[in-house]
């Protein structure tokens, strides 16, 4: 077991920045795991985990242990319509490869950056579909007991961009999942972006290849690419509010697209209010700003300076808060 030492973590993460770890190890195995865990405890450092570094904001030093989980491993059976991933494997290679082996269900998911690990945390979503929805069961190690463990979905406690594994008290690393899939076709996303774009191609019965297609070109359309700004892609969650609070804000704002959430409550797009309430769309404030083509994505044009990007993205909420009395989360988890 090699533990690097200060480590900048600016370079591991998709915003570009962060402070340096005081302690760094890339995690190949389980057993890597646990030598890990013993150590931050023979040390008494708490441990913070990184994976593909997309939805993460990190705004100074850390004086613990980060682990970067690299398990991989991929498995498919055909019979029981399951694929198994790991949890340092590419998210995105690995709905395609789904497609390849004719295991659907996950292409609206297509696009997003990031590492399998990350999908159960944030129980990540888009278009309508969430991955919850697809999670047989997740593979952790469990902290506490220094062994390997299988959850299920249930045992998850997922939510909306969010699980047990974001939890105050969650002593769970995950190392892999199972996903339960399916060999017909999915549903084709009732989104107007995805609408528009068969209407233009002229296909009324589009594949899953199509659709994935389709998820990507619309994706890269309105996001910027990681490789070239620095980016954690959405940084507030859509807000989950009232019935009788969307009729409010409905009242003030005739054009706020609202989406039915639960017989009592309705979800509201941060982007909309982002753009048409805080007129923030393409605002640059200094290193950072919101993206010209999205107002929910915030992106930093170099500096390593993570506090920076915070004090922009509450100065956001702050002004969402004020005219709309909505309280914007963070999609993001900032370290």
């Amino acid at each position: 077991m090699r533990i690097e030492e200060n480590i900048d973590l600016s370079t591991y993460t998709t915003m570009r920045a962060g402070g340096i770890a005081r302690y760094f190890f890339s995690v190949e195995t389980v057993e890597d795991i646990e030598k890990a865990v013993v150590f931050a405890e023979e040390k008494d450092l708490p441990v913070f985990i990184l994976g593909g570094g997309s939805n993460v904001l990190v705004l100074g030093d850390l004086s613990g242990l980060v682990l970067k989980i690299n398990l991989k491993g991929i498995k498919t059976d055909k019979e029981a319509e399951t694929i198994f991933a790991g949890a340092g494997e590419n998210w995105d290679d690995v709905v395609s490869l789904c497609i390849k082996e004719r295991l659907y269900g996950l292409e609206a998911l297509s696009g997003i950056p990031g590492s399998v690990g990350a999908v159960p945390v944030q129980n990540i979503g888009a278009y309508g579909v969430e991955a919850k929805d697809f999670i047989e069961s997740v593979e952790v190690f469990d902290i506490k007991e220094k062994q390997k463990k299988i959850l299920s979905n249930e045992e998850c406690n997922f939510g909306y961009r969010q699980s047990i594994f974001k939890e105050k008290e969650n002593h769970y690393i995950v190392t892999g999942i199972t996903f339960k899939l399916s060999v017909d076709s999915s549903e084709i996303p009732q989104y107007k972006d995805v609408k528009t774009f068969f209407k233009k191609e002229n296909k009324k019965n589009p594949t899953p290849k199509d659709i994935r297609k389709a998820i990507i070109e619309i994706r890269s359309n309105k996001l910027p690419d990681t490789k070239k700004i620095g980016t954690s892609g959405s940084f507030f969650k859509n807000p989950i509010v009232s019935k009788s609070d969307t009729l409010l804000l409905k009242k003030k704002y005739p054009d706020m697209p609202t989406y039915d959430y639960s017989e009592n409550t309705q979800k509201l797009s941060a982007g909309w209010l982002i753009e048409h309430i805080a007129k923030y769309k393409g605002v640059r404030e200094g290193n950072v700003g919101t993206y010209e083509k999205h107002a929910l994505v915030i992106v930093n044009y170099g500096n390593k300076n993570g506090e920076e990007v915070f004090s922009f993205a509450e100065k956001i909420k702050k002004i969402i808060k004020e005219k709309t009395n909505v309280e914007l989360e963070y999609e993001v988890v900032v370290v």
